[in-house]
């Protein structure tokens, strides 16, 4: 292998019984055995990074992965099936997969199943991606017997040491992998990403790479190709629209023309249900024709990968400081505000206080407001 490439592979990490290899001839274990000690140990050592001190004896405080591979801010779970349809890049291969060889049951060990194996990507923000590899099961699959999961490799050009790659079902995680030879009892949808180890390589899945599927037959023809091209935001038009509005957004934003005017803006779950609903909530902090403070609070539901959302406006009046007003301050409709975000770090708002006796004069409009921190341990990049 070049110096300039990296084959990185996800294996099993428990050794097989004798009787299941045996049972399944046609599966290649020594090919398992060999990459086997190299995921296991990359693991280790990922978990042990991670719980490092910054200094002295006082434990870590953890917050952002910085070895990860996409913006946090790019996905929420769970994760949808087929978001690859439609897709400019999705490269899709049918492969058979074989059974589990650690069960006790013959017709498991035994089994085998051809199942679709989808790579893509999806825009993020700041011009980034991410990338996802889906395996379905089909339509009429054994409610039964199940599939295991095939070795994952990706080969990339400037990367020059061997180490095993994260793919997780479980996003926006440090530590959660998966291996081959794992159940796949259902279709599912995984993403590739790096561990958080310093000693491990970056694998940038922006630029160009080849990701390898290995059913590990032992009659050869193992291995499944497939190669992404360099990632280009002008080949997805979702890379022009606003972000998915998620908790990412929850700061403080302030008008870079106006020192004293803000906004606190959350978003958080709320309740069950299908789909999934969230809150926007907000105040305002601005003011009034005549230059006094006033502020203004909305909040609604909407549902999870909204990219847009419009809150009904009420403004209150006639309160006491510190608070005296056992039946609650008065409160009138204002009108409505909807929030917009084009990045990580601008707020686009646009208002509508038709409804409002006050401000007269600036009933309608739009504005820009920008990020003025991060909450402690969510980062949008």
């Amino acid at each position: 292998m070049s110096k300039f490439f990296v084959r990185t592979i996800v294996v099993l990490a428990t050794a097989l019984p004798v009787a299941a290899v045996a049972a399944a001839a046609i599966f290649n274990q020594g090919a398992m055995e060999k990459a086997r000690g190299a995921a296991q140990t990359q693991a280790a050592q990922a978990a042990a990074y991670a719980k490092k001190p910054p200094g002295g004896t006082a434990a870590a405080e953890i917050t952002v992965n910085p070895f990860r591979s996409y913006p946090t801010s790019c996905l929420e779970s769970p994760l949808g099936y087929n978001l690859w349809v439609n897709n400019p890049e999705a490269v899709q291969r049918d492969i058979t997969l074989f059974g589990d060889l650690l069960s006790g049951d013959a017709n498991e060990r035994n089994y085998l199943e051809t199942d679709t194996i989808t790579v893509f990507r999806l825009p993020c923000a700041d011009g980034l991606s991410v990338t996802l590899l889906e395996i379905d099961r089909p339509s009429d699959a054994s409610s039964t017997y199940y599939p295991t999961l095939p070795g994952v490799t990706v080969t990339q050009s400037g990367v020059a040491t061997d180490y095993p790659i994260r793919y997780s079902d479980d996003v926006n995680t440090f530590f959660a992998s998966n291996y081959a030879n794992s159940p796949l009892y259902v279709s599912n949808v995984y993403v590739l990403e790096n561990y958080y180890n310093d000693n491990a390589p970056y694998l940038n899945y922006n630029n160009a790479f080849t990701l390898t599927i290995d059913n590990f037959a032992s009659s050869g023809g193992n291995l499944f190709d497939f190669g992404m091209s360099a990632y280009h935001t002008s080949d997805y038009a979702a890379a022009s629209q606003p972000l998915p509005i998620s908790g990412h957004m929850s700061t403080n934003w302030g008008n870079p023309n106006q020192s004293g005017e803000g906004i606190i803006l959350q978003v958080y779950d709320q309740g069950g249900g299908t789909p999934l609903r969230r809150v926007l909530s907000f105040a305002w902090f601005t003011y009034d024709d005549n230059g006094f403070p006033l502020w203004i609070y909305g909040d609604t539901f909407f549902n999870v990968g909204a990219r847009t959302v419009t809150v009904p406006t009420l403004y209150y009046s006639n309160g006491f400081f510190a608070g005296s007003l056992a039946a609650g301050v008065p409160f009138s409709a204002w009108g409505n505000v909807t929030f917009s975000f084009p990045d990580c770090t601008h707020m686009n708002i646009s208002y509508n206080g038709d409804a409002s006796p006050i401000n007269s004069g600036h009933k309608q409009g739009t504005k820009t407001f920008e990020r003025v921190g991060y909450v402690n341990g969510i980062v949008c990049i």
